[in-house]
């Protein structure tokens, strides 16, 4: 089974660079520093876009330039999925760690893998609808036009939109996703149609004032991907957040563990 994951990175950071782990510079077209590391800046690429795109540069490159694998995997220089996590970990929506632990957590149980479609972080909840945030978020006008743009593309999303956007709370965070080639690009085509096309149509231009504005939306908008495709085996997994450049970590163990803790009870009861 051919893998990559692709890991972002816009400076210099401690990198995994063991397969199926693959680092890639993201705005490189734009960059000061070369982060000696392949770039979005090659072949078919948005590379320019990412102030507003962040790691979806990335994603549209891996959609356009990665031809030889069969599962591929988005994530951060320090956000990747747990792809081993302990029973306590487990049902938690995110997990703050050091790098010792993320490199004990970042292998891959390959014979797992084949048994999912898509793998993504463990869902967040918030108090009020996604539409209700975004337009608290953003400009209201633009969150409106968002959905006109998918139902005018794809009509036949248009009821998944309503129930995951409009009335729905859950989402799950940073674009990080693990996928078989054919969904991912599947999946790609339909969220770049939909973004570009907004670009067009955004009241407020693309500006330094709206940074990682695209990247926002994507967010929420996976969401209404999958719940188009109910076949699609997912599966959750917590995400790994390092702390720190030097592996230090910021809290006592035992302070750690009770909030890590608490912090699940918390998430749990939003469910």
């Amino acid at each position: 089974m051919r893998i990559k994951i692709f890991v972002c990175f816009h400076k210099k950071d401690f990198v995994i660079d063991t397969p199926p782990y693959i680092p890639i510079q993201v705005g490189k077209a734009n960059a000061k520093v070369d982060l000696g590391m392949i770039g979005d800046d090659t072949g078919d690429n948005i590379s320019d876009k990412n102030p507003w795109y962040c790691e979806l540069t990335a994603q549209y490159w891996i959609w356009k330039n990665c031809k030889d694998a069969d599962y591929v995997g988005l994530c951060h220089y320090r956000r990747y999925l747990d792809f081993c996590p302990s029973f306590f970990y487990q049902f938690r929506p995110y997990i703050h760690s050091d790098l010792n632990y993320l490199i004990q957590h970042t292998s891959l149980p390959e014979s797992k893998l084949s048994d999912y479609d898509v793998i993504i972080p463990s869902q967040r909840s918030l108090t009020t609808p996604l539409y209700d945030s975004l337009c608290m978020s953003h400009v209201k006008a633009d969150v409106d036009i968002l959905g006109d743009v998918v139902s005018e593309l794809y009509p036949e999303y248009k009821m998944d939109y309503d129930k995951v956007i409009k009335v729905g709370n859950k989402y799950t965070p940073c674009n990080i996703l693990f996928a078989k080639k054919k969904i991912f690009d599947d999946y790609s085509k339909w969220l770049f149609d939909i973004l570009f096309e907004f670009e067009k149509k955004l009241t407020v231009p693309m500006s330094p004032y709206q940074p990682r504005l695209m990247g926002y939306y994507s967010e929420r908008l996976l969401y209404v991907f999958l719940h188009h495709h109910p076949k699609y085996k997912k599966k959750h997994l917590p995400m790994i957040l390092v702390d720190d450049e030097k592996n230090k970590p910021l809290f006592p163990l035992l302070l750690r563990e009770t909030l890590r803790f608490i912090s699940c009870l918390l998430y749990k009861s939003l469910d």
